[in-house]
C-alpha cells in the first residue's frame, strides 16, 4: 500500500495524495505534483522522496 499525503489547511484540507511514484514535489509551479496556489509558498517549494 502506498503511503498517503492529507492536506490539513487551506485549500488542500481533507485532500489525500497518493504517493505512486518516488517524488513528490510541492509549490505553486504546474510542473508540481502538488499544486499550491498561494503567494506564501515558492514556485519548488518541498519535496518528498521515498526511498
Amino acid at each position: 500500500m502506498a503511503p498517503v499525503l492529507v492536506g490539513r489547511d487551506g485549500l488542500l484540507a481533507g485532500e489525500r495524495i497518493l504517493t505512486v511514484d518516488t517524488r513528490v514535489t510541492f509549490g505553486r509551479n504546474a510542473g508540481n505534483t502538488v499544486v499550491i496556489a498561494s503567494l506564501s509558498v515558492s514556485r519548488f517549494h518541498a519535496e518528498i522522496v521515498l526511498v
